[in-house]
């Protein structure tokens, strides 16, 4: 049955190329366009994948790499299906990334659970999409220390203010002191806010999106990208939470687990450059 099936194929095939010849003009074209052309083209792109996995595997220890799960079953599934994938994958960069997903999964204690879910992301999203989701796992462990640095700049504002309040009104009681100054004070609350305000902007540089962070893309693009990635949860519009309803601004996002999970298992080739 199975060859029986296989010279059906190879007829079929046959039928096509002849018809395809004998097309005027563009028949030679399509023959070596449709077989001989397409069939180069996979068999350079898997070569180049296995030449970039070789380099790679050359370049780390034997500790960074998960021998046992290398030799199952599981890690033949997911070798043929990436390679399945980048054979018709044109993109280079797409075809990158697929390489890090596949080499993810080899560092001892990987999320391979996970890797259905990657490989349909790695698939789905644009590179400008990834890019985005970069800047935002790298703004993560800032956007904390900054927000922290906020709730204690506003507190020691509303004590500035509080000390404030309180000269002002000795004053009006006749009761200040010689060594009290709401002056001083006014300019140490005017020092802090300013502190804070630059604090919050920082923040707000992190948390947005602009063309600066992509180039060459046009709004229109950039906000369908940030759109497709708050659909699949990969970020998170913290105002639509803070404010109630929906956000056009794109001024308050920040990376969500999965998204930073997903970022977090592509880098884990070169945790100290996320290329």
């Amino acid at each position: 049955m199975e060859v029986s099936k296989n010279n059906r194929n190879l007829n079929l095939e046959t039928g096509l190329r002849t018809t395809l010849a004998l097309i005027p003009y563009i028949g030679g074209a399509l023959v070596e366009l449709g077989f001989e052309h397409r069939a180069r083209i996979k068999s350079d792109r898997i070569y180049n994948f296995f030449e970039e996995l070789d380099a790679y595997f050359k370049s780390i220890k034997d500790d960074e790499v998960d021998n046992d799960f290398i030799n199952s079953n599981r890690f033949n599934d997911i070798f043929e299906e990436i390679i399945n994938k980048v054979s018709k994958t044109d993109d280079l960069k797409k075809r990158n990334r697929f390489k890090q997903l596949l080499i993810g999964t080899t560092i001892p204690n990987a999320k391979v659970n996970q890797f259905e879910l990657f490989f349909e992301l790695t698939s789905q999203l644009h590179e400008s999409q990834i890019l985005l989701l970069k800047k935002f796992y790298k703004a993560k462990p800032v956007i904390e220390k900054l927000e922290n640095q906020g709730h204690e700049l506003n507190d020691e504002l509303n004590q500035s203010k509080s000390k404030e309040n309180i000269l002002k009104q000795k004053a009006q009681d006749g009761s200040i002191k010689q060594n009290e100054s709401i002056l001083a004070q006014t300019k140490k609350s005017e020092k802090i806010e300013r502190e804070k305000i630059l604090t919050e902007n920082k923040m707000k540089d992190l948390m947005s999106v602009s063309r600066n962070d992509l180039f060459g893309v046009s709004d229109i693009d950039m906000n369908i990208f940030v759109d497709d990635l708050l659909s699949k949860r990969l970020i998170l519009d913290i105002s639509e939470v803070q404010m109630g309803g929906k956000s056009y601004s794109y001024d308050k996002l920040i990376i969500s687990p999965l998204g930073y999970h997903y970022i977090d298992f592509l880098i884990e080739e070169n945790k100290s450059s996320i290329q």
